[in-house]
């Protein structure tokens, strides 16, 4: 999201310029990272540091653990590099399994991070690929006859469309269709059940969410593994989904067409209790009630804002997996 580990505003009082090299660090999870630049006579200058992580050894973190963040900022007297300001800050590092949703600081400020699970989104992943390549299966005849109609048998084209003239009706539909080939996927091949799993969404909550392919060797997932492991499909598939997340529950939607003309969801905790078009029925008409509701905002409206308490206990959040992608936010597999 572009917020560096640490800032630092340097200000050279003099009436000469003077070199400063700044190095923050995470010590035993991080190389340093160092800066080295000449700050003008009388100029302030700002520096970002986005420290790059150790992925060994973070996967080795399996519980909230405290750890520090090192920062020092020296100048340079014309002979030797000389300490202006060294300081080390407490930080909390958690799994890279569990997610924060939101924190609140000393002075009431809330900060939320929905925007984060799009980590867990991973299109790519071995899980997500054996699913996709079983969902084309589950697209024919036999489940829908409107497989065999929009030339879709056995193939799962995004937002592609065929060569002939189609109306948005069309559009609409085969998009659908294929988030139905995945929910038959989930379904029938892997026999996937709905785990009545507490989902905590509150202030300074953290929780384990499981990846695609755990939810898929499992065969199990809560609401919000479900809306992962869902998106994380229909990424695969070219289209644009969502995450909505509401308090103490989630659901998946999608962009009905490439312009996203609509939003369509669907209910993934219904997949080994109904049939699609019931779950689709009930997503989407959830979808529109909470759009209409006044209560739901993009991550990225909210990402700067300041919450109060009240606010944040009652917002909807619409993350939009395609926005994070551009603001760097990559699956994790």
């Amino acid at each position: 999201m572009n917020v560096p580990d640490v800032r630092y505003t340097v200000r050279n009082p003099t009436a000469e310029p003077v070199w400063v090299r700044l190095v923050s660090e995470y010590p035993g999870y991080s190389a340093p990272t160092v800066s080295v630049s000449e700050i003008g006579a009388g100029s302030p200058a700002t520096f970002d540091h986005f420290v790059v992580l150790d992925r060994e050894e973070i996967q080795e973190i399996r519980a909230p653990a405290r750890v520090a963040v090192h920062y020092r900022i020296e100048y340079w007297d014309g002979g030797n590099w000389t300490v202006h300001d060294e300081q080390t800050d407490p930080v909390t590092f958690y799994p890279m399994d569990q997610m924060v949703w939101a924190t609140e600081d000393k002075d009431g400020v809330i900060t939320i991070y929905h925007g984060l699970i799009a980590i867990f989104v991973t299109p790519q992943s071995p899980g997500v690929a054996a699913l996709a390549a079983k969902a084309k299966e589950r697209a024919t005849g036999e489940f829908d006859r409107r497989y065999v109609d929009y030339g879709m048998e056995r193939t799962l084209p995004g937002y592609a469309l065929p060569d002939q003239r189609t109306t948005y009706a069309d559009t609409k539909n085969r998009t659908a269709l294929q988030v139905k080939a995945i929910y038959n996927a989930l379904k029938y091949d892997y026999n996937l059940s709905y785990v009545d799993a507490l989902v905590a969404f509150g202030m300074g909550d953290s929780q384990r969410v499981s990846t695609p392919d755990e939810s898929l060797a499992t065969g199990s997932a809560n609401c919000i593994d479900g809306a992962v492991l869902f998106a994380s499909a229909i990424e695969r598939l070219g289209m644009q989904p969502y995450i909505v997340v509401v308090p103490g529950h989630a659901y998946v939607a999608w962009k009905t067409d490439k312009a996203g003309t609509e939003v369509d969801a669907l209910e993934t905790t219904w997949v080994s209790s109904c049939d699609f078009e019931r779950a689709y029925d009930a997503g989407t008409k959830r979808y529109k009630e909470d759009a209409k509701s006044g209560r739901m905002e993009l991550y990225q409206s909210l990402f700067d804002r300041r919450l109060s308490r009240n606010e944040y206990d009652s917002i909807y959040v619409l993350v939009e997996i395609r926005w994070l992608r551009s603001q760097g936010i990559l699956p994790m597999k």
